[in-house]
């Protein structure tokens, strides 16, 4: 037995190809003359709708090829964007870290600075007073 599939955009049931000939057939003779001698057959019909069938189903198949093709495309898109923004997060990164470093190198430079100025003066002072402090200390400590 042959079953015929009719699609959903026409109707959604198997009609069985045997029914449909005795369709044909239990018709009077002058409704069979529409199917037979009007140019319109069962089987052209069969043919036109399998025909249909076939190009619906193409048609589904390119559309599904399609949509994974879309779907594809826009994980790559959606990767290359997730990439391009951890490559430009990376970059603030590194011009935030030279930039704090900078910053870094210049405070521990002013504090090397001051320590020399101060380092400087003191040297100065010890020069000048180191023999004046030394009697200073030994008249204090021996009550003199």
């Amino acid at each position: 037995m042959l079953l015929v599939f009719i699609p959903a955009y026409v109707s959604l049931f198997y009609i069985p190809v045997e029914a449909i000939n005795k369709t044909a057939e239990s018709f009077p003779q002058s409704r069979r003359n529409v199917f037979r001698s009007g140019g319109i057959e069962v089987q052209d019909i069969i043919k036109k709708i399998i025909e249909i069938d076939k190009t619906a189903q193409k048609m589904t198949n390119d559309a599904l090829a399609l949509k994974e093709q879309i779907k594809s495309s826009i994980e790559q898109d959606k990767k290359d964007l997730r990439d391009k923004y951890i490559q430009r997060a990376r970059r603030r990164i590194e011009v935030t870290a030279q930039t704090e470093e900078k910053f870094l190198q210049d405070a521990l430079d002013e504090i090397k600075a001051r320590y020399d100025g101060i380092s400087t003066k003191l040297k100065e002072q010890y020069e000048l007073n180191h023999e004046r402090w030394a009697e200073e200390i030994y008249k204090r400590v021996i009550g003199g």
